[in-house]
């Protein structure tokens, strides 16, 4: 059990790097579209969005691997009270993976992306919430369901913040690297800790 739980969180690991390195590089990319657009430079406009697409579809196929790697993190959780938790992370990455395909609309894009990353963000938060007061998880477990919380509301700050033009895609963008780190902290600490039933 403790292998099939390690390695399952492992997975989440990589997925949640995969989905976020590609978010903050796709933002990065799209900074340099806007930019080249100021400054009248029809190729850096296209090379800027061109790579900010390609790591879109990046970051969508990590929500796809973290989506399927959760699913089976549910079903080998210690009781019922932490199932529950993990399935509201799974509605938070389904919402975050509908938000990213539409996100790509051309116009519209920004504001589904808006809307859909503050939800998910919202939803992860209570899902992190329920799963640090879990009965079955060792002590560090818990820690490491503390610092998904934490990850939670740095994302959905980011998100919020996402909303004012150019500055607020800057800080979103610093907002992201900061939960990368609470992210690793909080599911390394989850992967040594199965539960104890």
């Amino acid at each position: 059990m403790q292998n099939l739980w390690s390695s399952t969180v492992k997975q989440i690991i990589y997925a949640n790097i995969l989905q976020l390195v590609c978010g903050v590089l796709a933002g990065f990319y799209s900074l340099v579209a806007v930019a080249s657009f100021v400054a009248d430079s029809a190729s850096g406009v296209a090379s800027g969005g061109l790579m900010s697409l390609i790591f879109d579809f990046g970051a969508i196929g990590g929500f796809i691997w973290y989506f399927v790697k959760v699913i089976k993190f549910s079903q080998i959780q210690g009781d019922d009270q932490d199932t529950a938790a993990i399935d509201k992370l799974k509605i938070a990455i389904l919402i975050s993976l509908v938000a990213a395909v539409l996100a790509l609309i051309p116009g519209l894009g920004w504001l589904f992306d808006l809307i859909g990353g503050i939800a998910s963000a919202i939803m992860a938060l209570l899902a992190f919430s329920d799963y640090s007061r879990s009965k079955t998880l060792p002590k560090k477990g818990v820690e490491g369901a503390g610092y998904l919380k934490i990850y939670a509301i740095i994302a959905l700050v980011g998100a919020a913040l996402s909303i004012i033009p150019v500055i607020g895609t800057i800080l979103s963008l610093i907002c992201s690297i900061v939960a990368i780190i609470f992210m690793f902290m909080g599911w390394s600490k989850v992967a040594s800790s199965c539960p104890q039933k």
